[in-house]
């Protein structure tokens, strides 16, 4: 079996106050959850406390399924306890180290029309990226369900890995909010979906993205009963 995740993934990332950090710079696992929506997705929320240099940082990262289809979708929020306003960067809601490298993948951009090789940095217009790996027949969706100009997607920026999140410093309109003591943020979601034995990314797009998207990621569109 393809292992989509090679292990070597950061979880997540971001800057705070000028520094870097990710999943293993340093976190007490505080608390885990059930969550759910109110769409039938139903998973786990894990609570996380800085240590060190993130201390007062709280992190709470939400991982949902749904019924009968191959997604993940994923939320992180902020919790500021430092006592003093912080300033947030260039984050990343999801990180994945893939198990298939980028030599023998190809990038589909634009809901699956535009195909493009080695590394590739998505824009406003990348809800969904397609990763195909040629080589093992397989593949994996990347959502981003991140508003306008603050969107960004990204493989290979880093050698086979996948970031989902909001923009960085150096670009367009890079991303930045300040939470003030005592306050908190959540940050928009993202989702994957893996796919299996698959001659290109538009079987998953046409039945487990389309179904996803009209049952259960909650669009207005499917939500209007006139």
């Amino acid at each position: 079996d393809l292992n989509f995740d090679n292990g070597e993934s950061g979880e997540f990332s971001f800057i705070i106050d000028g520094k870097l950090y990710d999943g293993s710079s340093g976190w007490e696992l505080l608390s885990f959850a059930s969550a759910k929506d109110d769409h039938q997705g139903d998973g786990a929320a894990l609570r996380l406390e800085g240590m060190g240099e993130l201390t007062g940082i709280e992190l709470t990262l939400t991982y949902l399924l749904y019924p009968g289809l191959p997604v993940i979708r994923k939320q992180i929020s902020f919790l500021n306890k430092t006592g003093k306003e912080i300033k947030l960067e260039a984050l990343d809601v999801e990180k994945l180290k893939l198990g298939f490298g980028y030599v023998e993948s190809v990038v589909y951009a634009g809901y699956g029309r535009e195909k493009h090789l080695g590394t590739y940095i998505g824009n406003w217009d990348d809800a969904l990226l397609a990763i195909h790996s040629y080589a093992e027949n397989a593949g994996i969706l990347l959502g981003n369900e991140a508003p306008g100009v603050l969107k960004r997607t990204d493989f290979n920026t880093v050698k086979d890995q996948v970031n989902i999140g909001l923009t960085q410093r150096g670009d367009m309109y890079p991303f930045c909010k300040y939470i003030q003591a005592g306050e908190s943020w959540t940050a928009p979601r993202v989702f994957v979906i893996p796919y299996l034995k698959a001659s290109g990314p538009w079987q998953a797009m046409n039945h487990e993205l389309a179904d996803f998207e009209r049952k259960y990621m909650g669009l207005r569109i499917f939500e209007n009963k006139h």
